[in-house]
């Protein structure tokens, strides 16, 4: 024994402590390598053995939602199903700022919850956003019942899970031809219903609930404006930009005497650059989402680039002329009778979900793309 512990301490030197330091962290290191596998082995646990199990009338719903704007709007037809399907329940959505407003006047909704303190008290979460760290939050909340899709292998602590389809959020480039199967984005939210046992019902509409907001209805009677169309020119991406020449050639060819440009704070600088005409009005940053949600819905028909704004105005009924290059139009084109998607069916990149374009110039503004924003707003004036 004593020959053991004299071989153990033999390695350590009291005048070099340097060493001893060093084995404890690596010790230590080992310890919570261990620990942290002894907590995966109880989520994998707890999880498997909740997912035999299904409360067949909740109580109280918690809906977690982290996406953004075009995202949460297209979430609104599952809540109507979730409220059909569960009419007597508490249902509640957790969801990021400034978003959460847009939905404290939905009647589907209880509650909106607005911090991360989420009560032990409900039976169901339904995960929508298909982040594993949302999932951390219905596990952290004891909520028994945690449904949603498998994205990407994020879907390790969901009791009730269906795939997630390969084709979201990939390049539309990596498709040689277009799978039937492709869905609109309300309607993977909608198909979560299916790890459940109950059938998807993809009649429901875009909703969206609005206030009136007196400083927009005194703001457009301090300019005289009254009739006017809505251009929102800048999106998530630098690719979505529209480009200067385009926007010069879309405002000469439209007959309109009040267009508002509508944007973020961030959005400012870039459309100040594109505004040089009396008739075209710069609004970014002025208002808040939901005053500009009450500004859109007054509005005679928006052209925006693939963003939550064209999803707003689809919500609210009002012609949407969306122009795409980055994105997909067949995943994210606004749910609407009014909607109008536009972009250039030639391009070998369209759908390249590059947040940069690294080609010479943006082919997705070609003049094609404009001739058919145009002859949409024709279209449009003429069912009036």
């Amino acid at each position: 024994m004593l020959k053991s512990l004299k071989k153990l301490f033999s390695r350590y030197d009291i005048y070099q402590p340097s060493i001893w330091w060093q084995d404890f962290i690596r010790y230590q290191d080992i310890f919570k390598n261990y620990m942290y596998r002894i907590k995966y082995l109880k989520y994998y646990l707890d999880t498997k053995l909740n997912s035999f199990c299904l409360i067949n009338k909740p109580k109280s719903i918690l809906v977690i939602n982290f996406t953004e704007i075009g995202d949460s709007i297209n979430l609104t037809p599952f809540l109507q199903q979730l409220r059909d399907e569960f009419q007597e329940a508490k249902i509640d959505i957790f969801m990021k700022k400034p978003v959460n407003k847009l939905f404290k006047n939905l009647e589907e909704i209880n509650e909106v919850i607005e911090d991360n303190n989420i009560r032990n008290e409900y039976d169901y979460a339904f995960i929508v956003d298909n982040k594993f760290s949302s999932s951390i939050l219905a596990y952290e909340a004891n909520i028994p019942i945690r449904i949603g899709q498998d994205y990407r292998g994020n879907g390790f602590l969901l009791t009730h899970k269906i795939k997630s389809p390969e084709y979201l959020g990939k390049p539309l480039v990596r498709y040689k031809t277009l799978r039937k199967d492709i869905k609109k984005e309300y309607q993977h939210f909608i198909d979560i219903f299916k790890a459940i046992g109950i059938k998807p019902n993809y009649d429901y509409k875009l909703k969206l609930s609005i206030l009136k907001h007196e400083n927009v209805d005194n703001f457009l009677a301090n300019k005289n404006i009254d009739d006017f169309l809505v251009i929102h020119p800048c999106g998530s991406a630098p690719s979505k930009n529209i480009p200067k020449e385009f926007f010069d050639e879309l405002i000469s060819g439209l007959d309109y005497e009040n267009i508002l440009i509508t944007g973020s704070k961030q959005d400012d600088s870039y459309n100040n650059k594109l505004v040089q005409n009396t008739k075209v009005k710069n609004i970014s940053g002025e208002f808040s989402l939901t005053e500009m949600a009450y500004l859109l819905s007054k509005a005679k028909l928006v052209i925006s680039v693939d963003t939550g704004i064209d999803h707003i105005s689809a919500a609210l009924n009002i012609p949407i002329i969306t122009i795409f290059g980055h994105g997909n139009s067949y995943i994210w084109s606004p749910y609407s009778d009014k909607s109008y998607p536009v972009y250039d069916k030639t391009l070998w990149c369209i759908g390249c979900k590059n947040a940069t374009c690294y080609r010479d110039k943006k082919y997705c503004f070609s003049d094609d793309v404009l001739n058919q924003v145009l002859e949409k707003v024709e279209i449009i004036k003429n069912e009036k």
